[in-house]
């Protein structure tokens, strides 16, 4: 490549003929060891082919390892941002079933957490029918199962999960949603009908 130029003497020609090349921080670095700009100075004030191979080779593998660290950083940038991520996820998560203490009969933090129904202030609807203000409403909410009734409450008040209805009552998280899709169509068609 050095070579094809006939025309260019001294090494300073040469790079003010080619600036954006020389301006180029892989080139920048590669010259600043002296052995390479000593090539470069023989390639182009003396047309030595020999030199003109071993500056090319020695430029090659300066090359390689530049972008074999480069890539050695990224690796470790993505490694280590990764390994924060997953770090910060385990320490935001809260283990309810771990023991509070090293005892050996130590309770786990979910043993003393309350109940939601104990969570309720003075004054706060304790049941779905305590918000009901028109009759037919209340009277289509008392003609519904025990069970329905129980799935409305606590969805509803004590915002509690299908799921965990499901295990509160020992029954299919498909059973508490189709009784509480059931109770809602006859709240609802009680409030339609006149």
């Amino acid at each position: 490549m050095l070579l094809q130029q006939k025309n260019v003497t001294t090494v300073h020609h040469f790079m003010e003929a080619n600036p954006r090349f020389f301006q180029q921080p892989i080139v920048k670095k590669f010259l600043e060891d002296e052995t390479n700009v000593l090539l470069l100075q023989s390639v182009i004030e003396n047309r030595n082919e020999i030199d003109n191979d071993i500056l090319n080779s020695r430029f090659q593998v300066f090359f390689l390892k530049a972008r074999l660290a480069k890539y050695i950083d990224k690796v470790c940038r993505w490694y280590i941002l990764s390994f924060e991520k997953t770090n910060r996820i385990h320490q935001s998560q809260l283990i309810l079933d771990r023991p509070v203490s090293n005892e050996d009969n130590a309770q786990v933090l979910l043993q003393n957490l309350p109940h939601p129904a104990t969570l309720l202030r003075e004054g706060d609807i304790r049941e779905v029918v305590e918000a009901f203000a028109d009759k037919r409403l209340y009277q289509a909410y008392h003609d519904l199962g025990d069970k329905t009734k129980t799935i409305l409450n606590g969805v509803f008040i004590y915002e509690l999960t299908t799921y965990e209805m499901a295990e509160l009552l020992g029954c299919s998280q498909q059973n508490v949603s189709r009784l509480k899709s059931k109770g809602l169509k006859k709240l609802r068609e009680a409030v339609t009908d006149e």
